[in-house]
């Protein structure tokens, strides 16, 4: 009986630490599968472009193919709805950016993506830029603002989205300045370029990706950037802050997950998406589009996501960006 008992306990442990051994390979063999993308803004956009060009080299640095799969609606709380109530396993993924920060602090949605996500990594940036007309009196951000606190709501600006990161920072900006301009907001980036093109409006706020190729052309002169550095295609466009303007915030594109998944699924991911973005392959093809190559690990991108979260939230409050935004949705 002791010998039976002995050989059942070894049969046993035998199991046991089989079963383990099945679980670590499975946890080692991550990914098996592809892994689903999702982004919360239409095909064709930067931040769509920004996920396909992650997209092809996801089966040389991840061993699968990623899955991009494009669910727009209601400025991106449509696509980061369902990427907060997927499974935490590493295989439904989303493209983050400062909009998933916004959207909770403007009360559109009860859901707080800053919490109930977790970033991956960040991969490209693109500041804000404030422009004038290449013929414009103003050559500076101090020739601005003076002109506007001596002649309150002479200025017209405009930026495009209601809610959107260039609002955010014209409303710091004003803020900061202490000045009076009339803002005249528009629908799109496309629409608000044009009417500043067209002289309707002497001052624009934004993507910087939107206005180079007119600073090229000789049409535009922009007067600072809202990055807190210069950048290296621009050397003699200082940022705000060299201008004594405490507003700082960029576009920025990266991945993120649910808040929770497993920490060695995590770890593979962000080793996986750090590669990629090491790739000259990926530089190459978001430097077409105008973007900056910036990577940030989890703990970086982290860091960053509470530090803007608190600016945006300082910044909405005091600019009434907030409350406009309520009076936005009460129209609907």
């Amino acid at each position: 009986m002791k010998g039976r008992k002995f050989v059942h306990l070894l049969l046993g442990t035998a199991l046991l630490f089989g079963m383990i051994g099945t679980g670590w390979a499975k946890q080692a063999q991550f990914p098996t599968k592809p892994i689903q993308v999702i982004v919360p803004m239409a095909p064709g956009g930067a931040s769509d472009l920004t996920a396909r060009a992650m997209e092809k080299l996801a089966k040389k640095y991840l061993g699968q193919p990623l899955v991009i799969v494009n669910k727009t609606g209601a400025s991106g709380v449509i696509g980061y709805n369902e990427l907060v109530n997927s499974r935490k396993d590493g295989y439904t993924l989303g493209l983050s950016a400062p909009n998933m920060l916004l959207q909770p602090l403007y009360g559109i949605t009860p859901n707080d993506y800053g919490k109930m996500t977790e970033p991956i990594c960040q991969a490209v940036f693109n500041p804000v830029a404030v422009s004038v007309l290449a013929d414009s009196p103003f050559k500076s951000i101090d020739d601005l603002v003076k002109y506007a606190q001596a002649n309150p709501g002479k200025i017209k600006y405009a930026y495009s989205n209601v809610g959107s990161l260039p609002h955010v920072l014209s409303g710091m900006f004003v803020k900061e300045t202490n000045v009076k301009m009339e803002p005249v907001p528009f629908a799109t980036g496309s629409e608000s370029t044009i009417a500043f093109l067209g002289g309707n409006v002497q001052l624009l706020f934004s993507s910087l990706v939107e206005v180079k190729s007119h600073v090229k052309d000789g049409k535009v002169r922009i007067l600072a950037v809202s990055s807190a550095n210069r950048m290296p295609d621009l050397p003699n466009v200082p940022t705000l802050k060299e201008c004594k303007v405490d507003a700082e915030a960029s576009a920025w594109f990266g991945i993120c997950a649910p808040a929770g998944i497993p920490a060695d699924v995590k770890a593979k991911l962000a080793d996986g998406f750090k590669k990629i973005i090491a790739d000259p392959e990926f530089k190459k093809t978001v430097e077409n589009l105008g973007f900056y190559v910036e990577y940030l690990g989890p703990e970086a991108s982290a860091k960053k996501w509470k530090n803007e979260i608190s600016a945006f939230t300082k910044a909405i409050k005091e600019s009434g960006i907030g409350d406009e935004m309520k009076r936005q949705a009460g129209k609907k």
